[in-house]
């Protein structure tokens, strides 16, 4: 792989498929960056370094989930919201942690 695939490989885009949950941090907003990885390693994250491209510019982010998800399952809904809670009261700003939902498309019958 040359350097601009990999480059490549590591670009992720904002929001989520339908069916996916992406929980990550955009460590571009936070003040020390190197301090919220840390944070996030000690309460037993493995966060995956990725980059967005946004109208604002480059923006670092670190993802720590990257799953498909259930909609029918309500349970794991409640869980996510009160992970994403929960980190958005132990990072500054708030505003880092994302959440982001892709929900199936609706069909007609």
């Amino acid at each position: 792989m040359n350097a601009t695939e990999q480059i490549t490989a590591l670009k992720i885009r904002p929001g989520a498929k339908p069916g996916q949950i992406i929980l990550g941090v955009d460590l571009s907003e936070t003040e020390r960056s190197s301090q919220v990885l840390n944070l996030l390693t000690e309460l037993g994250y493995e966060p995956d370094l990725r980059y967005l491209e946004l109208k604002t510019g480059l923006h670092v982010f670190a993802v720590l989930k990257d799953e498909q998800h259930d909609p029918n399952v309500m349970i794991s809904d409640e869980y996510l919201i009160n992970e994403w809670e929960t980190l958005s009261y132990q990072i500054t700003p708030s505003t880092a942690v994302r959440l982001w939902r892709g929900y199936p498309r609706l069909t007609d019958t």
